[in-house]
C-alpha cells in the first residue's frame, strides 16, 4: 500500500501531460540519444579501424609474401645457375663424375675442392639475401663447406643438413628448417637457418654422381623482412609450416616449437578464414591475418593484441562518457530552474487568458512585457483576441452583404427590359398566327424565370444553367433574328456537377447586349464548359465589338468599388464567385477594340449528394 501510495504521488507530481515534465523528459531523452549516438559511433570507428587494420596489415602481409617469394625463387635460380656450372667447369667436373674422380690426382682433387669453395663463397658474397651454400658430393662421400673445408661422412654424420638429406626423397627442391644448426668447426655458434636442398644431378642429367646443393638463408634475414609487418608493439609475427611449427619470429626461443605447445593455437584456427580474431589465455583476443607463400607452402601468420589496437580508443571513449554524465548532472539542475522561471509561470498565465478566450470574453488583455519568446506569444494572444472580435464584427457585416448582392443579382435577373421586349415579342408571334414559337417561347421564358429562382436554393446543376443559358438565347434569337449565332462546346462530364446558380448568363447577356449589337453586320457567341484538373473551366467569347484599353482598364478598376454607380453584371458575378468560393477562384476578362471578348471563369467541382440537406450548400 505504501509503494502504492508513493506512486500514485508521484505520478501526480510529475504529471506527464504538464509542459514542464515533458521538456525536462525531451531534454533527458536527447542526452540520451546524444550518448546512444556517441557509443554507435565509437562502435562504427571500431569497425571502420578494424577494417582498416586489417587491410593494412593484409597488404604489408602480401608484400612481406612477395619479397619472400622473390627470395626463395632468387634462391632456387641460384641453385639452378650453381648445378649448370658444376658441369660446365672442367676442373670441378672432374671432383663430382666418378670416371673423372678415379683419373684425378689428389692435388686435382683439392684443387677441385678449392674451386668448389670459391664459387660457392662468390654466390654467398655477391647474394645479400644468403648466408651460406654446402656441396654434398656421393661420389667422394664429403661435405664441402665454404668457410671450413671438406669433410667425409663419419665426420658430418651427427650434422643436422647431413640428417635432412640422408633422409631420402627424390624431390628436385625441398625446403627445410635448420632449427638450431651448430657449426662443425666452431662449437659455440649455434644458428637458425632455412635450406633449400636441391639435387644438381636432377636438375643437370650430364651430372653422373648424386650431388646436393644447399642454398642456405639464417632466419634473422627472413625476420627483417617479416617484422616490417607489425603495427603496434605487441604485434607478433611467425613463420609457420603447415603443421604450426615455427620457423621465423621475434623470440627466437619460441623457434622449432609447435604453435599449439607455445599460446594454445591450434594451426587450423589460424587457417581458418571464418574466425576473425582468435583468443589466447593470459593474453586477450588477437586479430588474425595469414597468408600462404606457394613457393614453400608455409604460411605468414599475424596476430595483432586488440587491446593495443583500441587503447587510445578505450581511454578517449572513457574520457567523453564521464563528461557527458557530469555534464547531464550540470544540464538536468540548470534546466529544471530555467524551465520552471522562464516556461512554466508564463505558460501557466497564458492559459489562463487562454480560458478567457475560450469562455467569449475577449476584452481581457496580457499586460506583461516580455522580450523573450513569451513575450512574442503575448502580443499575439492580444492580437489574436482583437482579430477575432473584429472578424465576429465582419462576419456579421458579410453575411449582410452577400444577402445585398444575392438580392441585387436577383434583381438584375428580373430585368423589365428583358421581359417586356420577351412579351413584346410573343405578341408579335401570335398576331402572326406563329402559334408554335409563341408555346416555344412561353416554355423558354417559364424555365428562365423558373431556373432563376431555383426555389431558393443558391446552387443548380451545371446542365441546367447551360440549358437556362440555352432558353435565353433562343428567347433572343427569335427576337434579333439573324443578327448572331451561338455554338455550345459542353462537357459531357460536367453537366452532373453544382455549380452556383445565374453565373454563366450575365455573361452571356453582356456578349450579346455590349458586345454583337453594337457593332455592324451578324456575330457569333461561343460558350465552352471543360473538365480542367477538379476545375470547371468556363469560357464565354465573341466577335462583337469590344472595348478600348482605356475601356477594359477602367471596368477592372471599378471592381474594387462598393458603390451603385459603379454597378455591373460582370462586377456582381465577379464578387459573387469571390464569396462563395473564395480568393482563389477568379474571372478574367480580355477585350480588343473590333475584334471582341473574352470571360474566363474557374469554379472548383461540387458533386450533388442527396443527404437530405435543407440548407443552400451543396455536399463536398
Amino acid at each position: 500500500m505504501k509503494i502504492s501510495g508513493l506512486y500514485l504521488k508521484l505520478k501526480e507530481r510529475l504529471n506527464i501531460h504538464n509542459l514542464k515534465t515533458k521538456l525536462i523528459v525531451s531534454i533527458f531523452t536527447f542526452l540520451l540519444i546524444f550518448i546512444t549516438a556517441v557509443v554507435m559511433n565509437n562502435l562504427v570507428v571500431s569497425w571502420i579501424i578494424r577494417e582498416k587494420t586489417d587491410n593494412t596489415v593484409v597488404n604489408s602481409t602480401r608484400q612481406a609474401n612477395v619479397y619472400l617469394t622473390y627470395v626463395f625463387n632468387k634462391m632456387k635460380d641460384i641453385a639452378k645457375d650453381f648445378s649448370t656450372q658444376l658441369y660446365q667447369r672442367e676442373d670441378i667436373r672432374s671432383y663430382i663424375n666418378p670416371d673423372d674422380a678415379m683419373r684425378a690426382s689428389a692435388y686435382m682433387q683439392w684443387k677441385s675442392i678449392d674451386e668448389l669453395g670459391e664459387a660457392a663463397m662468390y654466390r654467398t658474397a655477391t647474394n645479400r639475401e644468403l648466408d651460406s651454400i654446402y656441396i654434398y658430393c656421393n661420389t667422394w662421400k664429403s661435405l664441402i663447406l665454404p668457410d671450413f673445408g671438406a669433410f667425409s661422412d663419419d665426420f658430418t654424420k651427427d650434422f643436422e643438413w647431413m640428417k635432412t638429406i640422408k633422409s631420402g626423397g627424390d624431390d628436385v627442391f625441398r625446403w627445410v628448417e635448420l632449427l638450431q644448426v651448430e657449426e662443425l668447426m666452431v662449437k659455440n655458434l649455434i644458428r637458425n637457418m632455412i635450406s633449400l636442398i636441391c639435387r644438381s644431378d636432377m636438375i643437370v642429367r650430364e651430372i653422373r654422381s648424386e650431388v646436393y646443393l644447399g642454398i642456405n638463408i639464417s632466419e634473422p634475414k627472413i625476420y627483417e623482412i617479416l617484422k616490417e609487418i607489425r603495427i603496434t608493439q605487441g604485434t607478433m609475427v611467425f613463420l609457420l609450416n603447415s603443421e604450426g611449427r615455427i620457423i621465423s619470429t621475434s623470440v627466437k626461443e619460441q623457434i622449432g616449437k609447435n604453435l599449439r605447445d607455445v599460446y594454445g593455437i591450434d594451426i587450423s584456427k589460424v587457417l581458418d578464414n571464418k574466425l576473425k580474431n582468435v583468443r589466447i589465455d593470459k593474453l586477450g583476443t588477437f586479430q588474425k591475418v595469414f597468408y600462404k607463400n606457394e613457393t614453400t607452402g608455409w604460411y605468414i601468420t599475424v596476430l595483432i593484441p586488440e587491446k593495443e589496437l583500441f587503447l587510445e580508443q578505450r581511454i578517449f571513449w572513457t574520457v567523453i562518457l564521464t563528461i557527458l554524465v557530469i555534464l547531464s548532472l550540470i544540464m538536468a539542475f540548470f534546466a529544471y530552474r530555467t524551465i520552471v522561471e522562464y516556461v512554466d509561470k508564463p505558460v501557466e498565465k497564458l492559459v489562463k487568458y487562454m480560458m478567457y478566450a475560450e469562455e467569449g470574453v475577449f476584452d481581457k488583455r496580457l499586460q506583461e512585457e516580455r522580450m523573450d519568446e513569451f513575450g512574442f506569444l503575448y502580443r499575439s494572444y492580444n492580437k489574436m483576441v482583437e482579430k477575432i472580435r473584429l472578424l465576429i464584427r465582419d462576419l456579421y457585416h458579410e453575411k449582410l452583404l452577400k444577402k445585398e448582392i444575392e438580392l441585387k443579382h436577383l434583381q438584375k435577373q428580373i430585368n423589365p427590359h428583358f421581359l417586356y421586349n420577351t412579351l413584346d415579342t410573343i405578341n408579335w408571334l401570335a398576331k402572326t398566327n406563329r402559334t408554335d414559337e409563341v408555346s416555344q417561347i412561353v416554355v423558354a421564358l417559364s424555365g428562365l424565370y423558373r431556373n432563376a429562382f431555383n426555389k431558393g436554393r443558391d446552387y443548380i446543376a451545371v446542365g441546367e444553367a447551360i440549358n437556362d443559358v440555352e432558353n435565353y438565347l433562343y428567347i433572343q434569337k427569335l427576337r434579333f433574328g439573324e443578327l448572331f449565332t451561338y455554338h455550345l462546346d459542353i462537357d459531357d462530364r460536367v453537366n452532373s456537377y453544382l455549380m452556383l446558380n445565374l453565373l454563366v448568363q450575365p455573361f452571356v447577356e453582356n456578349a450579346l447586349i455590349h458586345g454583337i449589337a453594337r457593332r455592324d453586320g451578324n456575330g457569333e457567341i461561343r460558350i465552352s464548359a471543360q473538365m480542367e484538373d477538379n476545375l470547371i473551366h468556363f469560357l464565354i467569347s465573341d466577335s462583337g465589338l469590344g472595348m478600348h484599353e482605356e475601356q477594359l482598364k477602367l471596368l477592372l478598376s471599378s471592381l474594387n468599388f462598393h458603390k451603385d454607380s459603379y454597378d455591373s453584371g460582370f462586377r456582381n458575378t465577379y464578387h459573387r464567385v469571390k464569396l462563395f468560393y473564395g480568393d482563389k477562384y477568379n474571372v478574367s476578362i480580355t477585350s480588343s477594340h473590333g475584334k471582341g471578348t473574352q470571360v474566363e471563369m474557374y469554379i472548383p467541382v461540387f458533386e450533388y449528394l442527396d443527404t437530405g440537406k435543407t440548407d443552400n450548400t451543396p455536399g463536398i
